[in-house]
């Protein structure tokens, strides 16, 4: 298919098919060359490749002025940064005209122009998310947790057969280490030990990699089940939608819970509370983009401990149309699009989306979305070619981008003071975190250190959690910022400005397996005849039960409970009272079966 195309450079450029020097137009031969910068527009002709592969030129002079007339279809070249050599790079940008399907009205101001949706008549936007009461009782049953009935005092108890001795114990200081993260080991192992290379979860979208991948990790709903469950990344949870929700959105859903969002019960005056919850499946925002559709696939990379890719592509094998860089605490959610029309779905549905009028950098797109929970949203949009972003509000739900995008899109909530915060942290984000640290004595300290894309001048903003906060050293609690966002479960998280952070701990290098006072910082064995005494009663009572039937069931997690219990019960005996070996043979009767 051949179609003419208008060729907008900047203001325009003459071109000749004289060759002092040439430029490449992604992965084509260069076929024109430009020999002056001029302000004028220049029609070309050019012929759509397949595949979505970059349209070639054909190899002629291209006359500025020509009368050739544009059809509907409209492919614009972009130039990128020039190179070392003076020349200039360019890749396809597909514009199309997007047209509201409700009333909106736009209004300009000096700050920017917004697109202002009409009030909501018949639809309610979805607020509160659903709330699970109940957990799921299918699956493989097992015996009840350890025991199902009350256990019955022994009929008899054990005594000691020899005197009780006293047990003391010595720490000795660990020495200097320039890095205590460091693997025991990196050999195989040993051969007697069995080796199985396959796992009876599958890894589904999990792309090779010769890193091990961590079957607890935050972002494992990305390939565990249907793979539609949510993934918290502190203070955002993110989640492929799928096709489903209010937002019915085949993009990434993004949502921040609020405290007062939280369900507090059974009595929710009540101080403390027994419970919260929180609700899921609200659909703040969705990033995702025209060309996905119900073929789309999910896939992941680069899975590390803090961090993963997720893409999203049109079809199963196809390349991503946009890649979100997941990090624990990342300060935005971003996409990185690869040439796809960018759209922004909600569930909770536009009040008003106001593109600024000013970019806080150059080369950034900003725009802030007001929702109808009345929380704000801000969206910032940077490409490397300088082409800005233009989002048309198609309805209460959807917006649609003019043009197609190589870019980084992110987004982010503005509780009511962050919004400095974001301009200056914009068009940069974390890829990945490694963590090192060192001890010298009891003084111990550890640095995360995040990897990032996107503007190399850019300070990472991360979201901190408050142990975080507490054993921060100096230097990086003095960039701590007041804007702050709620958890599900660890608390109010704190904006930090630093591509790295030190945390520093002081070690309890006296410490022994015997009783400790935090407070005294040393060892504490010394206890008064009437703790003994309490103890012995207690102990003699415990250690006198069936063992083996507590602890030989059918489930590997209780038993692994009771044997793991059983230890920690000696322990605390030959430390505080001592101990006799008889008590031991009785306790340990069930090692045969660990």
């Amino acid at each position: 298919m051949r179609a003419s195309v208008w060729l907008t450079i900047l203001g325009a450029i003459a071109v000749t098919a004289a060759p002092p020097s040439r430029r490449q137009i992604d992965n084509q031969q260069p076929v024109v060359t430009i020999t002056d910068i001029v302000t004028v527009t220049a029609t070309v002709t050019v012929t759509a490749g397949a595949n979505n592969n970059p349209p070639s030129l054909p190899t002629r002079t291209l006359t500025p002025g020509s009368s050739a007339t544009p059809e509907t279809q409209s492919l614009v070249l972009v130039p990128t940064t020039p190179i070392t050599t003076g020349g200039m790079f360019f890749e396809s940008v597909s514009t199309s005209t997007v047209t509201p399907s409700v009333p909106v009205v736009t209004s300009s101001a000096s700050s920017g122009t917004a697109q202002i949706l009409p009030t909501l008549s018949t639809t309610n936007p979805n607020t509160s998310g659903t709330i699970i009461t109940s957990l799921n009782t299918t699956g493989v049953g097992t015996s009840a947790p350890i025991i199902s009935t009350s256990i019955s005092a022994p009929t008899t108890t054990i005594s000691p057969t020899a005197p009780v001795t006293s047990v003391t114990s010595s720490v000795e200081p660990g020495i200097p280490s320039q890095n205590i993260f460091q693997p025991v080991a990196t050999d195989a192992p040993p051969s007697v030990l069995g080796r199985r290379i396959d796992h009876p979860v599958p890894r589904t979208g999990i792309q090779p990699q010769s890193a091990p991948v961590g079957t607890n990790k935050f972002y494992s709903n990305f390939f565990l089940g249907s793979q539609t469950a949510a993934t918290w990344t502190n203070p955002y949870s993110v989640a492929w939608s799928k096709g489903n929700g209010a937002a019915g959105s085949w993009g990434m859903t993004i949502a921040h819970i609020d405290s007062n969002q939280k369900v507090y019960g059974p009595d929710p005056a009540a101080n403390p509370v027994q419970y919260f919850i929180n609700p899921i499946g609200i659909q703040s925002l969705a990033l995702s983009a025209n060309e996905l559709g119900a073929s789309t696939a999910i896939s992941m990379d680069s899975l590390a401990a803090f961090s993963a890719n997720v893409n999203l592509s049109p079809s199963t094998g196809a390349a991503p149309v946009i890649t979100f860089p997941l990090v624990q605490g990342m300060g935005f959610v971003t996409g990185i699009f690869n040439g796809g029309t960018p759209i922004l779905q909600t569930g909770v549905f536009f009040r008003s989306l106001t593109k600024s009028s000013t970019n806080p950098k150059p080369g950034v797109t900003k725009y802030t979305i007001l929702l109808e929970d009345g929380k704000t949203w801000l969206l910032y949009a940077y490409s490397k070619n300088g082409a800005g972003l233009q989002f048309t509000v198609v309805n209460n739900g959807l917006a649609q981008a003019t043009s197609n995008f190589h870019g980084v899109i992110q987004i982010a909530k503005n509780p009511g003071n962050a919004e400095s915060l974001y301009d200056a942290a914009c068009g940069a984000y974390a890829t990945s975190a490694t963590i090192s640290g060192s001890t010298n004595g009891s003084a111990a300290a550890y640095t995360l250190s995040f990897s990032k894309g996107g503007l190399t001048n850019t300070t990472l903003a991360m979201f901190a959690l408050p142990h975080h906060i507490q054993s921060m050293a100096p230097r990086t609690s003095s960039q701590m910022t007041n804007v702050q966002l709620a958890t599900t479960t660890k608390g109010i998280a704190t904006a930090i400005t630093a591509d790295s952070w030190t945390l520093e701990e002081i070690l309890p290098t006296t410490m022994g397996f015997a009783p400790w006072s935090p407070q005294a910082g040393v060892e504490r064995i010394t206890l008064s005849s009437s703790a003994i005494a309490a103890i012995q009663s207690t102990a003699a009572s415990e250690v006198s039960q069936d063992m083996n039937a507590q602890s030989n069931l059918d489930s590997m997690y209780y038993s692994g409970k009771v044997c793991l219990l059983t230890p920690s019960k000696r322990n605390i005996l030959t430390w505080t009272i001592g101990a006799c070996q008889v008590c031991w043979d009785r306790v340990y009767p069930s090692r045969s079966h660990w």
